[in-house]
């Protein structure tokens, strides 16, 4: 098969639409169809869009080999056009060869920590060092392996050479809802107090290095007779710890700062939305223990899937 070398961009939209036509450059018999990584899907909107926007990038091995050097590494971007995820340097796959796929998102941890991979014969292990929660960076990552069987035409399965990566969470989301009995009430800023800051991931599990508090200014107006509302955006990242010594700090227009314990009884797991709500009355407060969601859930937010 002859494949002109015209740009992924050109020859992955042909190739997933089934369609062979560029022609020219020989390509190897052995190395005739390429890695390619599909189209998108998820039900968080503003994350898909961040994906698009900035890319992730993927590593990839040729599973059982040993020690760190990849077998390739590449900045995958979203081109709208023709609704491809696409590299620069397109690999092909190499039949009877099973490789491993790590992918990550962002590209890098610039400023708030650094990403690595050891890779060993049976497993590969994401390492993240000196992550940096305060600056509220979404961490999501996704595996993969997948190969060209001999005498096949493409990896098994429906995908033909595309690669599908679900990407999930390695933080997780609090979400604070407030409701108030009280007239006039602005939320000011909230604050999640003595909160793990620092923390390093390894072998599918984060280690707490620090703590220090995490502040979100709100200016969230709450109406007397409304539901509970959401009073920081979109929820809050957190390393995942147990919130047993943890508290929360809510302070109102009304000069008052409404201060609580988070409960201890429900950790907080990577992947998964902790929504606590809080009700201001005359002469109390009454805060709840969470309502959990898994993040890619319809009730929640952050499910980024490739397909």
């Amino acid at each position: 098969m002859r494949i002109k070398l015209c740009g992924l961009v050109a020859c992955a939209a042909m190739l997933v639409a089934g369609l062979v036509s560029c022609q020219q450059e020989e390509i190897p018999q052995s190395l005739q169809y390429p890695i390619l990584f599909g189209y998108s899907d998820t039900r968080a909107v503003a994350d898909l869009d961040d994906l698009k926007d900035n890319g992730f990038k993927v590593y990839a091995y040729f599973k059982g080999n040993t020690g760190n050097s990849a077998t390739f590494e590449k900045e995958v971007t979203y081109d709208e056009d023709a609704n491809v995820w696409g590299y620069e340097g397109l690999e092909y796959w190499i039949p009877g060869v099973e490789y491993w796929f790590k992918a990550f998102y962002p590209v890098s941890l610039e400023g708030v920590g650094s990403y690595g991979v050891t890779n060993t014969n049976s497993s590969q292990n994401l390492t993240i060092s000196e992550f940096n929660i305060t600056k509220q960076v979404d961490i999501m990552v996704a595996s993969a392996t997948a190969k060209v069987p001999e005498g096949a035409s493409y990896p098994a399965g429906d995908n033909g050479s595309v690669v599908p990566l679900k990407f999930q969470h390695l933080l997780a989301c609090v979400d604070i809802k407030i409701k108030s009995a009280i007239s006039g009430i602005t939320i000011n800023k909230v604050t999640i107090g003595n909160a793990d800051n620092l923390g390093e991931y390894s072998n599918d599990e984060w280690t707490s290095t620090s703590s220090d508090d995490i502040e979100v200014d709100s200016n969230k107006a709450l109406t007397v007779g409304d539901d509970f509302v959401s009073v920081v955006g979109d929820g809050v990242l957190v390393i995942p710890a147990s919130p047993a010594g943890k508290y929360l700090a809510v302070e109102a227009s009304n000069g008052k700062t409404y201060e609580v314990d988070f409960p201890s009884t429900v950790d907080w797991e990577k992947g998964k939305k902790y929504s606590y709500t809080l009700e201001i009355k005359q002469s109390n407060i009454v805060f709840s223990e969470p309502k959990v969601d898994e993040w890619d859930s319809e009730n929640a937010t952050g499910s980024v899937i490739i397909k």
